[in-house]
């Protein structure tokens, strides 16, 4: 019996002696991921959100100062030549003359509180338009209309734009570009456009107008200055989209072509500068790299990559010269 157990104790030595090394090998290699370095086309971009309206056109007066009376059309109606727009009570002339002599203000808003004594003005508005003419604003040709914002009782000065006609339902977005950006914004620039209420699709629209000049504007730390660009759809009209929506844009304002970029994850930092781990003849191989302008989407390498390295993804635990078995590459 004890022979038998000799001979047993002696083949499993052999076998741990052949088997074991192997073993420990195995747990030192590494399951890489690869990802392949191409030459890509990058974009510089300038970001920005607004809402969809309709493209402004042609802006519609009042011919004299006077108070809103009503609406008869909404934003987004087509009208044609001679519909009724709105109506208003056109002041006569001769009896703000009068006003403004007896209230020694400019303005009309600011006349009619003057001579209210109180910042109720309805009682006077309701007495002024028994000296004022009821005139019905008729469309000057045929459009869509948009930017109509004018309510009942609304003070009019003369030359007031109370509502814009466009031609065609061309539809674009308003955005506010930072002044430390604007430099780089030029209009024929294209943009990539999603919209909160339609996130898995994307738009394409074009700068058409930058603002002559430039605004103080509410941000997140204040008060920033700002500049007015419009971004116009180049896309037929799409059925789901609707005026108001929110939308963001991505203003491609340069691209750099033919040039090699690497995921932000994968680009790693020590004492001597930048590095990443390539897979090369089977084992993990440290090289170093100099980095360039950062994208979106990653970092430029300007010097110690080729195209078609093999650098390793999953690198958090590696080594150089450590043993890897790969998978097939990422693009």
């Amino acid at each position: 019996m004890k022979k038998y157990l000799i001979l047993f104790s002696a083949t499993l030595l052999a076998l741990a002696t052949i088997v074991l090394p192997g073993f420990i090998a195995d747990s030192n290699v590494l399951e890489a991921e690869i990802y392949s370095v191409k030459a890509k086309d990058m974009n510089h971009t300038v970001s920005a959100s607004g809402k969809l309206q309709y493209k402004a056109g042609r802006p519609v007066r009042v011919d004299h100062a006077g108070i809103f009376g009503q609406s008869f059309v909404r934003n987004g109606d087509e009208v044609s030549e001679g519909d009724p727009l709105f109506s208003y009570y056109q002041m006569d002339d001769a009896y703000l003359t009068l006003l403004h002599s007896y209230g020694g203000t400019q303005g009309l808003e600011a006349l009619l509180g003057g001579l209210s004594g109180q910042t109720d003005t309805s009682a006077l508005l309701e007495q002024a338009k028994q000296h004022c003419t009821l005139e019905t604003v008729n469309a000057p040709a045929g459009g869509t209309v948009n930017g109509l914002s004018a309510h009942g009782d609304e003070l009019l000065e003369k030359d007031t734009a109370v509502l814009k006609l466009t031609e065609s339902r061309t539809m674009e977005i308003p955005v506010e570009i930072n002044e430390s950006y604007i430099e780089q914004i030029h209009t024929g620039q294209k943009a990539e456009i999603v919209f909160t209420a339609l996130p898995d699709e994307h738009f394409s629209g074009e700068v058409t107008a930058i603002a002559d000049q430039a605004e103080q504007t509410n941000g997140l730390t204040g008060k920033d200055t700002t500049v007015q660009v419009t971004i116009t759809l180049t896309e037929p009209e799409n059925e789901g989209l609707r005026v108001g929506y929110s939308a963001s844009c991505t203003i491609i304002t340069a691209t750099d072509h033919h040039v090699l970029v690497l995921p932000y994850e994968v680009v790693r930092t020590d004492d001597e500068g930048d590095y990443v781990y390539l897979a090369k003849d089977g084992k993990v191989s440290l090289q170093r790299i100099t980095t360039g302008t950062e994208y979106k989407e990653g970092i430029r390498i300007l010097e110690g990559l080729r195209e078609g390295d093999s650098v390793i993804l999953n690198a958090d635990h590696t080594y150089d010269g450590q043993k890897l078995r790969t998978e097939e590459p990422h693009a």
